[in-house]
Order: structure tokens, then C-alpha cells, then sequence
């Protein structure tokens, strides 16, 4: 049994691999596109607010793919995420569609209160609900 397992495993680490790295052109595919357009082309339009939006989203991506990097290396199925892998892509492919979709309008940068929205939801739902209103056992 350990060969077959030694065996899937490196197929689950180059499977990763091949994500990440798909992930990771996307990214930069995206960023390019951006630079090129928005920085390049239309460099009147680059206020002090473009350039923050451009510096967290791509913060945001960094810290995702960083994450499903870690997570890949522990074995972790990228194919099919569960958990803060789950989230982490998501977080990947909202920040990617906030930073192309601002180059169409700068109201897509509101796609942003999406997030804290989620996760103050999360907070509510898994936490701070069953803490305040669930009974005890006591």
C-alpha cells in the first residue's frame, strides 16, 4: 500500500503544481493587461485611489496564491478545495475581477465591500450567533 500511496501523492503534488502555476499566468495576465491599459495607455486616469486599489488587490492575490502554495505543499487537493482553500481562490477571483472589470468602470471597485461583508457574515453565522443566542448545556 505505501508505494501506491507514495504514488498518488506525487500525482496530487504535480496536479497542484499545474494549478498553481495556471493560477499564478492568470495573475500575472491580468496584471499585465491592467498595467498596460490602465497605467500605460490611460495614465491621466491613475489617481492616488487607483494606485491603492492596484497595490491591495495585488497584495490579495499574492497572499492567496501564498496560501494555496502552503496548502499544495501539504497535500492539499487544490482540485477540489474545501475550507480557507475555498475562500482563498475566491478571494483570488474576486480580486482579479475587480482590477480588469476597473479598467471597463471604476464602480466595480464596490465588488471590494463584498468581502468584509462575506466575512463579517462568516463571523456572525459561526461565531458570534451560537455564542449569544444558542442554549448551553449548563
Amino acid at each position: 500500500w505505501g508505494v501506491m500511496a507514495g504514488h498518488a501523492e506525487k500525482k496530487r503534488t504535480a496536479e497542484n503544481a499545474r494549478i498553481l502555476t495556471l493560477h499564478q499566468g492568470v495573475v500575472l495576465g491580468g496584471l499585465v493587461v491592467y498595467l498596460l491599459l490602465r497605467v500605460a495607455w490611460w495614465w491621466e486616469s491613475m489617481t492616488r485611489w487607483h494606485w491603492i486599489g492596484l497595490i491591495s488587490t495585488m497584495g490579495v492575490q499574492w497572499m492567496s496564491l501564498k496560501g494555496l502554495s502552503s496548502a499544495g505543499e501539504q497535500s492539499v487537493d487544490l482540485r477540489n478545495p474545501t475550507g480557507i482553500c475555498e475562500y482563498l481562490f475566491d478571494l483570488l477571483y474576486i480580486s482579479l475581477f475587480v482590477l480588469v472589470g476597473s479598467l471597463v468602470s471604476d464602480y466595480i471597485w464596490l465588488v471590494w465591500i463584498v468581502l468584509p461583508a462575506f466575512a463579517m457574515w462568516k463571523l456572525w453565522d459561526g461565531v458570534l450567533r451560537p455564542w449569544f443566542f444558542d442554549p448551553t448545556t449548563e
